[in-house]
């Protein structure tokens, strides 16, 4: 029996339990519980050079935990809420690593993590030079590493974007990317010339993003080349952010090959969310929270819609490089979910057809990105986690949301492990459906005692499986 696995399974269920009975669920909160100011300390982001190693990551630690707290409280009372505070966090913490690079303790090569912080420094402060040698060592090797080129590519667009920010040059190394990407519409020269926006955004100079996605904007508009018409706007961030209370411009082929129709929707909520192209397993990690949800509320009128980013081939290999690994195709993997999925491959082939490139316009660029589109049609949230689903939904169907609580509190015997140790995790999520709800304090203590015998029902059934297979 691995002890060490089940002091740790002890442990989580109990702290878990703790921290949902004992306060999210058991208390009702009194008026004194609820914020009435923002407590972000906005003095954090005065960050300042010079300091040694311990205060910059001190000073990461407290950003995070003052956004963590303002987090909480933006929860409780949206009148607190600050739209530009998630923008400034990025800068903040890229200006706090770069300023650690510069203090007198700080080891280069102590940790991978320390090497990736001085090559993010070095863009930081705009040394190009130094970060393109570092590029051609790379991949001057017989075997390059080819995650660490990228990174080293990344972070010359930064370097290239700062430095022309310093010299009031920005303007010129747009035209610059742009003349490239006319002259020749290649993935490399498109990734440079977006990075660009991207890096405006990281370097905190929010003042110069509109002028700089405006002249990106106009200058891809100037090209007659039929190919570079899905990228005439390519602000992808932008149009996700703008997108809220309008019409999600989804268009394309489902894998099946029939037509995406909004009209097939009306009146209902859907989940419209990106399946990236990375190996099959990571691609579908997402997937698991989706179907729970789509389980518990398809039949009051919830739906979903993929989109898969399915014409990049993405090869898998073997940890030493030396064979690709067997692997369920994508393809495989989308017949067996039970929703539809457009497919971007099928949508492009389809030029007669001259569908938008939704993968373009909104930027899909390969990470898990879900979005909730309400009952008139029209985008109610953006960037939706995995917690929040249940939340949103349960507003909108508040008697299914309560039969999924009580799906979720009949704990069964003689599930596997993985489902056990995902019970914290669905526990967690129900926690927000169960306060979109609304309940009564009577409803939270009610609800606090059956929490607490599901958790008994999961860490009895956690024993005898670890107690009974052999190796665990």
């Amino acid at each position: 029996m691995n002890y060490r696995r089940f002091f740790l399974s002890v442990a989580v269920c109990a702290v878990v339990t703790f921290a949902f009975v004992g306060s999210t669920f058991s208390d009702e909160p009194s008026k004194d519980d609820i914020p009435t100011a923002n407590p972000f300390d906005y003095s954090l982001f005065d960050i300042p050079e010079g300091k040694d190693v311990v205060f910059y990551k001190q000073r990461c630690a407290d950003l995070s935990a003052s956004f963590s707290a303002y987090s909480k409280a933006a929860i409780k009372n949206d009148k607190i809420k600050d739209p530009d505070l998630g923008n400034r966090m990025r800068p903040a913490y890229t200006r706090c690593e770069a300023y650690m690079t510069q203090a007198p303790d700080f080891d280069r090569h102590e940790s991978p993590e320390n090497e990736r912080y001085f090559y993010q420094g070095q863009a930081y402060f705009g040394n190009v030079d130094f970060l393109a040698e570092e590029l051609d060592a790379e991949l001057d090797k017989d075997q390059p590493d080819q995650d660490k080129a990228h990174m080293l590519r990344q972070y010359i667009t930064l370097a290239e974007t700062s430095k022309a920010i310093g010299e009031g040059k920005l303007d010129a190394l747009i035209d610059a990317k742009l003349k490239k990407v006319l002259a020749k519409d290649s993935p490399m020269n498109r990734f440079e010339l977006l990075g660009v926006a991207g890096a405006v955004e990281t370097l905190g100079r929010f003042d110069l993003l509109d002028m700089a996605e405006y002249r990106i904007d106009k200058g891809l508009q100037k090209s007659q080349a039929p190919e570079l018409n899905p990228y005439v706007t390519v602000y992808g961030s932008k149009h996700v952010i703008k997108c809220k209370g309008k019409e999600l411009r989804l268009e394309g082929v489902f894998t099946d090959g029939t037509e995406f129709s909004w009209d097939d929707y009306r009146g209902k909520v859907v989940l419209v969310y990106y399946i990236p192209p990375y190996p099959v397993a990571k691609s579908f990690d997402q997937t698991k929270y989706i179907l729970s949800a789509y389980n518990a509320f398809h039949d009051s009128g919830f739906e979903v819609v993929g989109y898969a980013l399915d014409d990049v081939e993405y090869k898998v290999v073997s940890d030493d490089g030396s064979k690709p690994q067997e692997t369920q195709s994508m393809e495989e993997k989308l017949k067996e979910l039970p929703w539809k999925v457009v497919s971007r491959k099928a949508t492009l082939a389809a030029k007669d057809k001259n569908y938008l490139d939704f993968a373009t316009f909104y930027s899909v660029s390969g990470y898990p990105h879900q979005i909730f589109v309400g009952k008139d049609g029209k985008v109610a949230q953006t960037h939706v986690r995995d917690e929040f689903i249940g939340e949103f939904l349960a507003k909108e169907y508040p008697d299914a949301a309560r039969a999924e609580i009580d799906r979720l509190l009949d704990v069964p015997d003689d599930q596997d492990l993985e489902y056990y140790d995902r019970f914290d995790k669905e526990l967690f999520n129900m926690g927000f459906m169960f306060n979109a709800l609304d309940p009564t304090p009577e409803e939270r203590e009610e609800l606090g005692e059956r929490i607490k015998k599901a958790k008994e029902a999961v860490l009895r059934n956690k024993l005898h499986i670890l107690a009974t297979t052999p190796g665990k």
